[in-house]
């Protein structure tokens, strides 16, 4: 059925926090799973000596050859009812115009090198606007055993397209289940969409079902088996605006072969990651023999970076990650190579990684987190800390650890940063509005510009004797009154401070009554249970972001 409904471009400017948040966000609201109906279809201009689709014979008449430059659209919805042939070499343009192709099952006992709706796509190819549905018998590539030989018998197995060099594919999803069998192949890569993507373009694009590799018994040395939610192997490629939802696990039988699992690609190397995440389980296992073991990798988006220049830029994994031995010997645990990461598991040594507001809030993470890369956010706070960081108000240097207690100097940094997103203006602008200026003899232990700013606006006052203390630890009491303060630069009503009725009112200090109570009433801040604000507890930068987040921009 053709379906029209929330566009992905639309879906992750929600998920990634292009509009503010007033409340605090919990586990049961994170934008994960959330997007399950088809998008609108674009570029509908359709010419006129386009081929039309209506039929399942139609469709794998596209076969290759001249045909397979020309350019297709989907009348309808189509159902396969016998194994497909995947479509070969294909060079044209194919529009699925919002429709589906269902029940599409390739099976692992046939010698299909590259398994999918389409076996290979190439350069100046595009499909759009199509979504894949498999059936129950699964899409799996697979090469039986072949010894000494020297020929690339690697299998790519992929929803859409087993391997994608130099296409690009917008708007299309895949949902079922996607493997690649075994036997003897060089290397074995799947994922939800495509097997592989070879200096692609995947935007707007998403898969739900499970991808495995469940067992690889190479004769060859370091061969690879990897597995990702959407893209088994990318190189060079560029994905945006696309997730995954499945379980991705792969399972190696030889020592000679490294696995690799990502919630969205499980082996990466060049490339960028924009605006992606995957919710799924992400398991590797590798094969121990002796005292030596081949390498296993799960990462929460991204299994291994290979050499090169990989960034990933507001992306997000919730899923519980595990790398492991099939069997583990005591006499290898020095080297322990099976490694597991919120976000990038492992990397080369040459690889030069970039990773910009994007965060995991798995707390399921097994195995050697040595080279894992990542920030971590406990899960009620992802959502309302990437909506922060997007804004533009958290400043660079507490952007990771956000479970550390926030120092004094932090907090102004932030306090100024959220007035100058708050007004549109830099603070020397703000400063110059309201008359006052930066004091440099103001306290004897900090210049810093941010801090004297604060104090000229009466943001922020010092802690006695002209110093200011600024490592020194926040707790919450001194959070409201800062919040308060930085309000009242702002512009804003800051009077109602009736009593926001919290029962150990009288363990705060006597000054922050009005900061606690505004504060409260104005839903930026809460207790911490039975009643209670607990003002002289230490206050962390996840807390401070959050806070700020939830000033409602009136």
């Amino acid at each position: 059925m053709k379906k029209k409904t929330l566009s992905l471009a639309l879906a992750f400017s929600l998920v990634f926090a292009l509009v503010p948040f007033t409340t605090a966000t919990t586990a049961s609201n994170i934008p994960v799973a959330q997007f399950n109906g088809f998008i609108a279809p674009i570029d509908n201009t359709v010419p006129v000596d386009a081929i039309r689709i209506s039929t399942a014979a139609e469709l794998a008449a596209i076969g290759g050859g001249e045909n397979a430059g020309r350019y297709y659209v989907l009348n309808n919805d189509i159902r396969l009812t016998e194994e497909w042939v995947p479509i070969g070499a294909f060079h044209g343009i194919f529009d699925g115009q919002g429709y589906t192709v269902s029940n599409l099952y390739v099976l692992d006992r046939n010698s299909v090198l590259s398994a999918g709706l389409f076996a290979e796509i190439t350069k100046n190819a595009t499909i759009r606007n199509v979504g894949v549905n498999v059936g129950v018998l699964g899409v799996s590539a697979y090469h039986p055993v072949v010894y000494f030989t020297t020929l690339d018998y690697s299998t790519y197995s992929g929803g859409l397209v087993g391997k994608n060099n130099g296409g690009t594919i917008i708007n299309c999803y895949v949902t079922g289940v996607i493997s690649s069998s075994n036997g003897h192949p060089r290397s074995s890569f799947a994922g939800g969409l495509a097997g592989q993507s070879n200096s692609g373009t995947i935007t707007n694009c998403y898969a739900t079902g499970d991808v495995f590799i469940p067992s690889i018994a190479s004769s060859f040395s370091y061969r690879v088996a990897s597995a990702g939610g959407l893209i088994g192997q990318s190189n060079d490629s560029i994905i945006t605006n696309c997730y995954a939802t499945g379980d991705i696990s792969v399972f190696s039988d030889s020592q000679f072969v490294n696995s690799y699992a990502g919630g969205i690609v499980g082996f990466i190397k060049d490339g960028t990651m924009t605006n992606c995440y995957a919710t799924g389980r992400v398991s590797a296992s590798a094969y121990v023999l002796g005292n030596s073991a081949a390498t296993a990798c799960a990462g929460g988006l991204v299994g291994y970076g290979d050499d090169g220049s990989i960034t990933v830029s507001n992306s997000y994994a919730t899923g519980a990650v595990v790398s492991e031995s099939n069997y583990r010997i005591e006499s290898i645990k020095s080297y322990w190579p099976f490694y597991a990461g919120g976000l990038i598991a492992s990397y080369h040594n040459n690889c030069r990684i970039n990773i910009n507001n994007s965060f995991y809030s798995s707390q399921a993470i097994i195995g050697n987190t040595e080279k894992s890369l990542g920030n971590y956010l406990v899960s009620w706070a992802l959502e309302g800390i990437m909506t922060a960081v997007a804004q533009g108000f958290v400043p660079e240097d507490i952007q990771s650890d956000f479970t550390n207690t926030i120092t004094r100097a932090e907090f102004c940094r932030l306090a100024v940063k959220w007035l100058e997103y708050k007004t549109g203006k830099n603070i020397d602008a703000i400063l110059a509005q309201q008359g006052v200026s930066r004091n440099p003899s103001a306290f004897t232990d900090t210049s810093d510009s941010d801090i004297l700013a604060a104090y000229a606006l009466g943001i922020t006052s010092g802690s006695g004797n002209n110093q200011f203390n600024p490592g020194g630890q926040f707790n919450p009491e001194q959070a409201a009154g800062m919040i308060r303060n930085t309000c009242k630069a702002a512009g804003m009503d800051v009077g109602n401070v009736a009593n926001a009725g919290f029962a150990d009112m009288s363990a705060a200090s006597s000054w922050a009554a009005d900061g606690i109570n505004f504060c409260a009433n104005s839903g930026i801040m809460g207790g911490t249970g039975n009643g209670n604000f607990s003002p002289k507890l230490e206050y962390t930068r996840e807390q401070s972001i959050l806070t700020f987040n939830n000033i409602k921009l009136t």
